[in-house]
């Protein structure tokens, strides 16, 4: 790709000023190919893979590889993934564990770092309704507040909101039920795998978790389990 931007065959993304243009973005197997929606970039990109399959002798899995374009036309896109035999990708889309394209100010922050903050608490423990209630405001506040110290109405309520898209939400998790979710997890589990060892100590302890959904009564000096 060095070479390809020294004889000029290959024209990578100018940000202006001096500096150079960026046409390679790479950390350990997740590669990004950034130029200019030309035909010249095209045939340039499909030589050099095409090289390094042959001087590797490994293959380019092209299945899992996506072209995304940026003011560029859908049929220059669609050119694109034919030509490059890819699919044709969208934004945003993930890049290392991040959206990229998004909003990063809302939704996408409050699914990604909001909900996943605490995620490893709420696979443990069932989270008291008080502790539920402030991760809600925080995130109520953070989706309507506009300036800093500012303020703006709710106008949807939060239960719309935590709708999927379809249903005419914005697709936020519902920390309450994210949270039976991640302790439903460790029922379904301790039912597919009962010889794990803490499923044997869960059973020893409180017996088989089948006779559970037998009982109408369960003792409140027991444990959260």
């Amino acid at each position: 790709m060095t070479r390809a931007l020294d004889m000029n065959l290959f024209t990578g993304l100018h940000l202006g000023g001096e500096s150079s243009p960026i046409s390679l973005l790479q950390f350990a197997d997740d590669t990004l190919i950034i130029g200019e929606a030309t035909m010249q970039n095209l045939w340039c990109l499909k030589a050099i893979l095409r090289c390094f399959e042959l001087i590797s002798g490994m293959k380019i899995n092209f299945h899992k590889s996506y072209v995304v374009g940026i003011h560029s036309g859908v049929d220059f896109i669609d050119l694109a993934a034919s030509f490059l035999h890819c699919k044709v990708g969208q934004l945003p889309f993930k890049h290392l564990g991040l959206p990229l394209g998004a909003n990063p100010k809302k939704v996408t922050l409050i699914n990604s770092v909001l909900n996943a903050m605490p995620i490893h608490f709420l696979s443990f423990f069932k989270a008291p309704n008080s502790v539920i209630k402030e991760i809600v405001a925080i995130q109520r506040d953070f989706l309507w507040r506009g300036a800093k110290d500012g303020s703006k109405i709710p106008w949807v309520k939060w239960e719309t909101v935590c709708k999927s898209k379809d249903e005419g939400g914005l697709g936020i998790k519902d920390v309450k039920l994210l949270n039976w979710a991640l302790l439903g997890k460790w029922v379904w589990r301790c039912l597919l795998s009962p010889g794990m060892m803490w499923a044997k100590v869960l059973h020893g302890r409180y017996g088989h978790i089948e006779s559970f959904f037998k009982c109408s009564n369960v003792d409140r000096r027991a444990s959260w389990w």
